[in-house]
């Protein structure tokens, strides 16, 4: 399932709502060029039986137009109208850790994009080897969100403080600490020139 959102908590949930669907999320930045964009469109056409792209009715000019024919594009604004109304007990499929996950496409610097399948199995051992052995509850009390979903980084900030208690901070990216204060940050990753900015 394509996820095409501004960085809200609407697209936390998106995320979290995909996987225990049992399906696995396509993440696609709105700073993509129209070409990229429509390249993963087609890719979740050709690898998926159902394919389908979640994004905003505010966004709806940066959907790819090739998502017309073959990708159901699902509006999170009818998602949520839905979940007020839905009354039956959803059956959901059991998830195992050789499930995906996760497809993120590669830069393409050396030819094609490539889809990157991440399985459950592999974000569980991330997050247990990271809490056992990298950060503790104290870190992660606020951990700042800045990193694109398009990248594995993202996936400790959005999975590892929901695993211990704590809160995510949502921000557009790194750089956005430059423009704003955000209280009480006691996590957050970064390449070492975004940092220095």
């Amino acid at each position: 399932i394509g996820v095409l959102l501004t960085r809200t908590n609407l697209l936390l949930t998106s995320i979290f709502g995909i996987l225990r669907a049992g399906a696995a999320y396509v993440p696609m930045d709105l700073a993509w060029p129209a070409e990229r964009l429509a390249f993963v469109a087609d890719q979740l056409k050709q690898n998926s039986e159902n394919a389908f792209l979640i994004t905003s009715r505010a966004l709806i000019d940066q959907v790819p137009s090739n998502c017309d024919d073959g990708v159901t594009v699902l509006f999170i604004e009818d998602l949520l109208e839905m979940s007020k109304v839905v009354e039956a007990e959803i059956s959901l499929p059991r998830v195992t850790p050789s499930n995906a996950a996760y497809v993120i496409f590669t830069s393409g610097t050396t030819g094609t994009p490539k889809g990157v399948c991440v399985e459950h199995g592999s974000v569980v051992n991330e997050v247990r080897h990271m809490l056992a052995h990298e950060v503790n509850p104290a870190h992660l009390r606020r951990t700042l969100f800045s990193t694109s979903i398009c990248f594995d980084a993202s996936v400790d900030e959005d999975f590892l403080p929901l695993c211990c208690g704590g809160t995510i901070v949502i921000a557009r990216d790194l750089l956005q600490l430059c423009e704003r204060k955000f209280d009480d940050i006691t996590l957050l990753n970064g390449t070492p020139s975004a940092m220095q900015a």
